[in-house]
């Protein structure tokens, strides 16, 4: 079967902004990946403006090549308690529904329930901007909590909620996600 494996920096190691990822093609006997056009596909996307600074190019060789399998191992049974945390979280607070669990990603997002926070997050809408949208800025000012609003994922009425970082500081957010939501919903 064609193989298409991807990876990057900035998931694998926790380094948001090394922007350095790659991608590697293996076509079948039947040549299904060239049929589909996913080789071009990718050349066209590899002509948009892709690339890294020169310093986390020179980096990844020895990050690659010296961080121990531990580091690995520890960071999935980390992404692992957070999420599992997150899902028994958003289950005890109102007004977020927890859709699907996290399998695998180091990100959660929670289902806002747009009708319920309806007229009790402050202020007019003149933008018109989605329940999500109002939500995570309502949260920002108010509880110092970023999230980001699933409209940015095309997934309107979630938030996303990085899960990677350390429990004391998932606890504190939650804390403060369901302080928020039980003022607003007068809980």
């Amino acid at each position: 079967p064609p193989i298409l494996s991807c990876s990057a920096l900035s998931k694998r190691f926790l380094v948001p902004g090394w922007r350095l990822g790659w991608l590697s093609l293996y076509d079948d006997a039947f040549e299904s990946l060239k049929q589909a056009g996913v080789k071009e596909g990718v050349a066209a996307l590899c002509q948009i403006g892709m690339t890294p600074s020169s310093i986390t190019q020179a980096a990844a060789p020895a990050i690659l090549a010296n961080t121990p399998d531990q580091y690995h191992a520890d960071l999935r049974a980390t992404i692992k308690r957070g999420a599992k945390y997150c899902v028994e979280r958003c289950r005890q607070c109102p007004g977020l529904d927890c859709v699907y669990e996290p399998q695998g990603a180091m990100y959660f997002m929670p289902r806002v329930d747009a009708k319920a926070f309806a007229g009790k997050l402050g202020g007019e809408n003149p933008k018109g901007e989605s329940a999500d949208i109002v939500w995570t800025k309502a949260l920002l000012a108010e509880r110092n909590v970023f999230m980001l609003p699933g409209t940015l994922f095309g997934a309107p009425d979630f938030a996303r909620i990085v899960t990677a970082a350390p429990r004391e500081v998932l606890c504190e957010a939650w804390d403060r996600i369901d302080s928020f939501c039980r003022e607003k919903l007068g809980q």
